[in-house]
């Protein structure tokens, strides 16, 4: 199966806290490797955030630079249980986030 790449939770954060995960990524039972995605912006946050679109991209483009740290977690395996319960699953990958200190709050 060649890789592919899926948000599971559905959309972006301001970096402080992590939504809960959207199951479909899980279903399959498959191994998966996450990798997180952390923007460094100093004055506009890239992350889609409580304004209109319009203003969210001038904001975005008045930057000069927008900067992001991606980290790669180790492959994460699911045992029979979360292969056979995609909500099991979906959760203990993203314990696997607070793990690694990835996220600073559950939201």
């Amino acid at each position: 199966m060649p890789p592919i790449l899926i948000f599971p939770e559905g959309t972006t954060t301001n970096g402080k806290y992590i939504i809960s995960f959207k199951t479909g990524a899980f279903v399959g039972g498959h191994p998966v490797k996450p990798v997180c995605i952390r923007y460094l912006a100093q004055h506009f946050s890239p992350t889609w955030e409580s304004i209109g679109g319009i203003q969210h991209i001038f904001k975005l483009l008045s930057q000069l630079v927008n900067y992001c740290e991606i980290i790669w977690l180790p492959v994460y395996y699911p045992s029979k249980e979360e292969q056979n319960d995609p909500k099991l699953y979906a959760e203990n990958v993203q314990k696997v986030c607070y793990y690694f200190n990835i996220i600073f709050k559950k939201h």
